[in-house]
């Protein structure tokens, strides 16, 4: 993919440059597409973690067809016993709506996100992927100023980012929430990133970060064991091809109901065409 053809749509400033400037180093569109998701865990943290899961639909030049990588999060294999799991609810307050979130170490799954990148990677990278975290390490530690919408969904979920010690010394250090404008920084974030490059998805599995997480969900009422970080695989799934018009589209496949519920919008805006 030339400069000139390269376009990049995100959710946030950040997260399109950072895939611009690894597009302007000579990366192609995978490599930029890691770059914008690692500047999303600092940029959208709301949205984006390497604690998360997530799906790429990926089709490169010269492919025939195209494959969908599922890293989307799940289920921890067994479950603990209901009083020792820190599972409860909280109310996100929308403004004119609330909704009840249950949270607590009893509501954390199996991520996939790191496992994702580094198989999006191994399948199509160019640049080495330390190149490809650089521009989130250097915002997770220089800071930015917090925009408006983020500090809204700060507010909006305000009893999950002030329900531990560890989530309020980053999202109010101050000992309340981070306002617009503000400095943003979060340099335990840009630690880990510039040390998940180096040392690969390993450092979620069996790795020093993964053993941290199961601890903590150990200790903390989780679910969540090393044997469930240590179990997890990328899967390659054949994608669910739909005809409209005289185009095929590619969707996510099930398991997940995304793909057929596009599926079905589509067939009836095809049947509802005037």
């Amino acid at each position: 993919m030339s400069k000139a053809q390269s376009v990049v749509a995100a959710g946030h400033a950040l997260t399109a440059e950072a895939a611009a400037e690894i597009l302007a180093d000579g990366g192609n569109a995978f490599d930029a597409a890691i770059a914008g998701v690692c500047m999303s865990f600092v940029a959208e943290a709301v949205f984006a973690s390497p604690g998360g899961g997530g799906f790429l639909m990926a089709r490169a030049a010269g492919d025939r067809t195209a494959k969908l990588f599922d890293f989307f999060v799940e289920t921890p294999l067994k479950r603990r016993s209901r009083g020792k799991v820190s599972f409860f609810p909280i109310q996100a307050d929308f403004g004119p709506a609330t909704q009840e979130f249950h949270i607590g170490l009893g509501s954390s799954a199996t991520p996939g996100l790191a496992q994702g990148l580094f198989a999006m990677h191994e399948a199509y990278g160019r640049l080495p992927m330390t190149r490809l975290v650089e521009p989130a390490v250097r915002a997770a530690k220089k800071g930015f100023p917090l925009s408006d919408f983020q500090a809204y969904l700060f507010t909006v979920i305000a009893p999950i980012l002030t329900e531990s010690a560890e989530a309020r010394a980053i999202f109010a250090p101050g000992g309340t929430l981070m306002k617009a404008g503000e400095t943003f920084r979060n340099e335990g974030l840009a630690e880990t990133l510039a040390w998940l490059a180096e040392d690969g998805a390993r450092l979620f599995t069996d790795g020093d970060i993964g053993r941290a997480i199961a601890a903590q969900s150990r200790d903390r009422g989780g679910h969540l064991t090393l044997e469930d970080l240590k179990g997890y695989a990328v899967c390659l799934r054949d994608p669910l091809l739909w005809r409209f018009g005289r185009a095929t589209v590619a969707l996510n496949p099930p398991p997940s109901a995304g793909g057929a519920l596009i599926a079905y919008g589509l067939a009836f805006l095809e049947a509802h065409a005037p």
